[in-house]
């Protein structure tokens, strides 16, 4: 009777531990993205590094692949191709390949101050566009904002002394040149570090509002797949929140991926780069229409659109 009784009791209890584990929630193997990144590794992609060393990425079941862009890659064509599933440009650039009816939008801005400015030496005594008559300043011909803020003050570029692009800050110190054109988080962040006092004027404060980066994907991807951008846009926000409120940890993440061997430019970088991503108006990522009609508007002036975006 004993042995009788033995075999089904195994029996059920065998049942029952199979029917358990075949109820438990299976994880789904991660969703594999990749994004393509506007420029070289650097600190204005922090927050994207953050989020993958601390396993933002990976709460959210996703596997992203971050690639470099730079001058020999069209993130733009790479993302509406399909070849990159998410990628960061600037604002203006989105607007140019909309008003081309390239199918890609921006679903998040991190940039809402874009880091590009203009420079000079403290003791130069510039600090408003209004100083830079007669001086001698960089012009870069693919740089329409210069003339655009000289224009809002009054003033035409006939009355500035141009000087071609330069990459060498030697040339700002020994004053050769007067003003740059540069970003916030680089050259005024490498001149600095070189021991000089450096006042910054920012075409944002001069009428030229413009969104710096913004994460872009296609059409197809925010009708089809809205939930994967939603989880991914949660993970790189908040690993943007955390590089903020820990600047130190996140240049000391940023120098895994980048090839920048200097820890002090690095932090001081970050650090420049905080007050433009977290403005204190919004929530970091978040986007507004009048910046868009004000990006839309400047481009239309230099016909740099179509008339419909």
């Amino acid at each position: 009777m004993i042995k009788n009784i033995k075999f089904p009791l195994l029996t059920i209890l065998a049942f029952t531990v199979v029917s358990a584990c075949s109820t438990s929630p299976v994880t789904p193997p991660p969703d594999e993205i990749s994004v393509r990144l506007k420029w070289l590794h650097g600190v204005q992609f922090a927050g994207l590094y953050i989020a993958e060393q601390k396993g933002f990425f990976k709460e959210e079941n996703l596997s992203v692949t971050l690639l470099e862009g730079g001058l020999d890659f069209d993130e733009i064509d790479l993302v509406a191709t399909g070849q990159d599933d998410f990628g960061i440009v600037a604002g203006p650039q989105l607007l140019v390949a909309r008003s081309e009816d390239v199918p890609v939008k921006a679903v998040a801005t991190i940039f809402r101050i874009d880091p590009a400015v203009y420079f000079a030496l403290t003791e130069s005594g510039i600090e408003r566009p209004q100083d830079f008559i007669g001086k001698r300043v960089i012009v870069n011909p693919a740089d329409a904002k210069l003339s655009v803020m000289l224009k809002n003050v009054g003033i035409d570029m006939e009355q500035i002394n141009p000087v071609p692009p330069s990459s060498d800050l030697e040339t700002l110190y020994s004053g050769e040149v007067e003003v740059w054109g540069g970003y916030i988080t680089n050259q005024v962040v490498r001149a600095r570090l070189d021991g000089y006092e450096i006042n910054v004027i920012f075409p944002s404060d001069y009428g030229i509002n413009a969104y710096g980066d913004c994460i872009i994907t296609t059409d197809e991807m925010i009708q089809e797949k809205p939930e994967l951008i939603k989880r991914f846009l949660r993970a790189v926000l908040r690993g943007w929140r955390y590089a903020i409120e820990n600047p130190e940890e996140a240049a000391a993440v940023t120098a895994v991926y980048s090839d920048i061997d200097d820890e002090e430019f690095l932090l001081a970088s970050m650090k420049a780069q905080i007050p433009l991503i977290h403005t204190g108006v919004a929530p970091i990522g978040w986007m507004e229409g009048e910046a868009w009609q004000s990006m839309y508007s400047f481009l239309i002036a230099h016909k740099n659109l179509a008339d419909v975006v």
